[in-house]
């Protein structure tokens, strides 16, 4: 790649420099020349081996489609929480869940069973009970379920960089019924969760996005529930995510993850180079991905790029390498996290006496343990969830008028807007007054 590596930063450099009034797709992001010194490297010995694994039973993507079309169309309200199944809200509620329950247990029997005949292995484990037909009135609201566990064969995927070496499996398991669940060639990696790296690591990046210890502590708090710098997930609704909070491309094959990429771009074009492009991967001016399919070099963009990402490992363990290994990508995730999900200057509107007041969740959210409350909530759902609601029912119940007088219930508050984890539990952050 070095002979062409002058001749592409340039290019990156004048794109990157120039405004444009639209997204305008050029001819080709990639030149024939890289193209085919990109197949070049991925095709060389050693780089990408893949195996078969034994056979082995996880919920089916049909399943999980199916389990969030049913929550939503029972009238779960909200975005359904991934780590937990949502309650049951009705007596009707509970026989459905009740007969899924059954459903699932006799699908995963069978799945496993199956999965044991193909490996050649005796399975003695005890049918469960069948629950028999689908309860009608549950088929009318969301139609027949289909099977809830399947006996796959997932396969092992090798990467080898000559500065790393990944390892992915496909067909990932998930825990029961998890309704997010979409593709069957995903891969999963933690990484190196952000807790473990050195607090010296962690100050040096941070200072380099200019933000403060105060950001540090909040963020690796909110880190902590989805991996580290150099996570990976190509399995679920996010389609592609990665990094310290999940950056995901969404189903526009852009999002929080075009954002990320469009940051490194412009704040270091030769780095990008080295961790992106001369992989196959890139990004429009307007924050599409662009994949290039490796064995055809056909160019993808948004929510082609999407799938080609997920249909072929290497390319999402570029993402991982870039993650472990570059401090420029790091700080780029840190930035990007700081200015799309930090509640800090969300604007919050209530009605008091007829006149509508606004000021900044800052002015009365005030601790650590708040920030990292109000910043976990919006990195997951993408919106504060109904603090404004909560806001009002407090000002109103405590006869407040003003939102300096709001921050003496900062707690209350937080105990309300709760949602994948207790911060105000939490030692390293500060806490409300």
């Amino acid at each position: 790649m070095a002979p062409f590596l002058p001749f592409v930063v340039a290019n990156l450099l004048t794109w990157v420099q120039t405004t444009m009034p639209s997204e305008i797709q050029p001819t080709a992001f990639f030149s024939q020349a890289e193209k085919e010194a990109i197949q070049g490297f991925w095709n060389s010995p050693g780089v990408y081996q893949t195996e078969v694994l034994p056979q082995r039973a996880i919920l089916s993507v049909e399943g999980s489609t199916w389990l969030f079309d049913f929550y939503r169309a029972r009238g779960q309200q909200g975005k359904l929480i991934p780590t937990r199944d949502p309650q049951a809200e009705s007596e009707q509620h509970k026989r459905w869940d009740a007969w899924i329950d059954q459903r699932y247990a006799l699908d995963e029997w069978l799945a496993e069973a199956e999965s044991a005949a193909k490996r050649g292995e005796e399975f003695l484990l005890t049918s469960p009970t069948d629950p028999g037909d689908a309860p009608a009135d549950m088929v009318a609201l969301a139609g027949m379920p289909p099977r809830f566990v399947k006996s796959v064969s997932p396969r092992l995927h090798r990467v080898r960089f000559s500065d790393l070496q990944l390892r992915y499996e496909d067909h990932v398991p998930m825990r029961r019924k998890y309704a997010y669940y979409r593709f069957n060639e995903g891969v999963m990696d933690v990484g190196q969760h952000a807790r473990d790296l050195s607090l010296a690591e962690k100050q040096r990046i941070f200072r380099a996005a200019g933000l403060s210890e105060s950001d540090l502590r909040v963020m690796v708090a909110v880190s902590l529930l989805e991996g580290g710098f150099d996570s990976v997930n190509t399995y679920d609704t996010g389609f592609v995510s990665v990094g310290v909070i999940q950056f995901a491309s969404l189903s526009a094959g852009a999002g929080s993850l075009g954002q990320v990429l469009l940051d490194y771009l412009r704040e270091d074009p030769i780095a990008f180079q080295n961790d992106f492009r001369q992989y196959g991967l890139s990004v429009t001016p307007k924050g599409r991905l662009v994949a290039l399919r490796i064995d055809t070099l056909d160019e993808t963009i948004g929510p082609g790029a999407n799938l080609s990402i997920i249909r072929d490992p290497r390319l999402i363990a570029v993402f991982a390498r870039a993650g472990r290994l570059s401090f420029s990508f790091r700080v780029s995730q840190v930035r990007v996290a700081q200015r799309m999900y930090h509640p800090g200057n969300d604007p919050i509107s209530i009605s008091l006496g007829g006149q509508t007041i606004t000021a900044k969740v800052s002015d009365f959210i005030r601790s650590e343990a708040g920030i990292a409350t109000l910043m976990d909530r919006k990195v997951n759902t993408g919106n504060l969830g109904n603090l404004q609601a909560v806001v009002q029912e407090v000002m109103v119940s405590k006869g407040f008028t003003t939102f300096t007088q709001l921050r003496s219930a900062e707690r209350e508050i937080l105990q309300r807007m709760k949602y994948r984890k207790d911060y105000l539990q939490d030692p390293a952050l500060s806490q409300p007054l």
